[in-house]
């Protein structure tokens, strides 16, 4: 009588974390993008910025895991190339680029979702490229992780880079 009672109190718990660890994968499932983001995909990222080059005072340019190149053109205005290709097996947690400008600072940074999920990103061959007037002559600030950086002849009140794990 006890042995049957203590097989049915052993066959209901391990009921119960059987039934727990359905849930407990269901949840996982759902919030990595379901059985699909088993398999890494890569996806393309292509976004171009563009400003004029008249009112900017100085140049800040925020990035991690992706290389810099700052090129010096014939134009007027200052622009931000941002692409490359992206494997990950989260759908829509993609980096992107952000620029905003205020008092004469213009900002470009590639942005990384906040993600709270299960996954696996690995970004590979992002780039940046900046193109700057070539009489352009104020002020440029990088800061970069894991990112190397590439300039050409440019004059400059003031430049600064900032790396953690780059090269110039």
């Amino acid at each position: 009588m006890k042995f049957n009672i203590k097989i049915k109190r052993f066959l209901i718990i391990l009921a119960c974390i059987t039934v727990g660890s359905f849930i407990i994968s269901g949840i996982i499932l759902y919030t990595t993008g379901g059985i699909s983001a088993v398999s890494i995909k890569t996806t393309q990222i292509m976004k171009s910025e563009a400003f004029d080059a008249g009112n900017v005072n100085k140049l800040v340019i925020k990035t991690i895991d992706t290389d810099i190149s700052i090129i010096p053109v014939v134009d007027k205005k200052i622009s931000a190339d941002f692409y490359g290709n992206a494997r990950t097996n989260l759908t829509g947690f993609l980096p992107d680029l952000k620029t905003e400008f205020n008092n004469g600072v213009l900002t470009i940074e590639v942005s990384y979702p906040v993600t709270v999920t299960l996954g696996l990103i690995n970004l590979s061959r992002l780039n940046l490229d900046i193109y700057v007037p070539d009489n352009f002559s104020r002020e440029i600030a990088c800061s970069s992780v894991s990112g190397d950086l590439e300039t050409r002849r440019l004059e400059l009140e003031s430049f600064t880079f900032k790396s953690t794990s780059g090269n110039v």
